[in-house]
């Protein structure tokens, strides 16, 4: 296991999101890493109910920077009680593999790897989250997420300013990646 970790970034601090806790963090390069084969391998095998959603892996790990998070989303039919254990599920592995999983239920998949420079399509998301605070090194962070359903929710207008500044600058986003 400790073979997965070699040749790493690593941060050493504590975060905590709902009742999950960890004091030391890796950065995973890319999908090819087989840190993060073993994640979706455990993901696969032991979450239930995750072949209920498509899930999905966008963001830093596929792009041409370092990430501290993995960004994923949950597709599929409204069963918030179903989708908050899947996400405590998924949410779980990854801090035991040290790996902070930012992971959302969307209502559909939003593609900022279709938007090209001047051209955007804004919309509004509706995007849920597990917890809607988060903890590093004791500052506590709230998110404008509201509590529903017993998970929470928030309206996200999309795109974000930092993808249009990244976009009009040439940068090509990758197209998310399918995992479930």
């Amino acid at each position: 296991m400790d073979n997965l970790y070699r040749n790493l970034l690593r941060w050493e601090g504590n975060i905590k999101y709902a009742e999950f806790s960890s004091d030391v963090w890796y950065s995973i390069p890319n999908q090819d890493h087989e840190l993060f084969k073993f994640l979706i391998y455990q993901i696969k095998n032991k979450v239930k109910h995750v072949n209920d959603f498509e899930v999905y892996v966008a963001g830093g790990l596929l792009e041409d920077w370092d990430s501290w998070d993995i960004d994923m989303f949950m597709i599929g039919e409204y069963e918030p009680d179903k989708i908050k254990e899947v996400m405590r599920q998924i949410i779980s592995i990854g801090f035991e593999l040290n790996i902070f999983i930012d992971l959302s239920y969307i209502t559909s998949l939003w593609r900022v790897d279709l938007m090209k420079k001047g051209f955007y399509n804004n919309i509004q998301l509706e995007v849920y989250k597990y917890h809607n605070t988060f903890k590093r090194l004791g500052e506590v962070h709230k998110y404008k997420y509201e509590p529903i359903d017993g998970i929470f929710k928030s309206t996200h207008n999309l795109p974000y300013p930092k993808h249009i500044e990244k976009i009009e600058n040439g940068y090509r986003y990758k197209k998310p990646i399918r995992i479930i």
